[in-house]
């Protein structure tokens, strides 16, 4: 049985550096139902489309904006809501960063805010984007080059699509676990300032 119209699809890019597991996390809502197959191969479906060579093309964006020390590993995709299913993924075999330097630490990051038409804070969600090569930034603010790295993976995080199928139409969510909601998000702001990924921070509380 196809993925249901008004579900929930968590989409999951998981990648590596220096031994570290980072993950850039989004969920979609789908409008219509899948016009076929089961679970599990709609989602290979949402896989492709947001792969290098897919229709929206997230893989593309989200890897000009890391160093080449970072490896994307796979995309997941999962049915989160009605139900749970089992993940989708996949593997791929030689996926790095494509930002031309290298970052030398692990812990500094970008911030891109989501928002939807709503006011409150649930109605904002940040994308830490990281690790930040070495010359994304000068005295702690974003350059101009890196920031438009940043606004054309935001541009990509923020756009509803119709998929390859030409029948499902994918939004993405702002999805609230606690009430079971969602709202849909439709603009983003990058933050000017370098972060500090305190939790990846080597020898921390010694």
């Amino acid at each position: 049985m196809p993925i249901a119209d008004d579900s929930v699809i968590q989409v999951t890019f998981r990648g590596s550096y220096a031994g570290q597991r980072i993950m850039m996390v989004r969920h979609y809502t789908n409008f219509g139902v899948f016009p076929a197959g089961t679970i599990q191969a709609n989602l290979q479906e949402v896989i492709d489309d947001v792969a290098a060579a897919g229709t929206l093309n997230i893989e593309t964006s989200y890897r000009a904006a890391l160093p080449p020390e970072y490896q994307l590993e796979e995309i997941r995709a999962q049915l989160i809501k009605p139900t749970r299913s089992a993940y989708t993924l996949q593997a791929l075999a030689a996926a790095p960063g494509t930002w031309a330097t290298s970052a030398l630490t692990g812990n500094r990051s970008a911030v891109i805010t989501l928002r939807t038409p709503d006011a409150g804070r649930d109605q904002v969600s940040n994308m830490h984007i990281g690790p930040s090569p070495d010359d994304s930034s000068v005295d702690g603010v974003l350059t101009v080059a890196y920031d438009t790295a940043l606004s054309a993976l935001a541009s990509k995080l923020v756009t509803t699509f119709t998929m390859a199928n030409g029948v499902v139409v994918l939004a993405p969510i702002i999805y609230h676990r606690a009430a079971g909601t969602k709202s849909v998000v439709n603009g983003f702001h990058i933050n000017p300032y370098a972060r500090v990924e305190r939790r990846r921070t080597v020898g921390l509380g010694e």
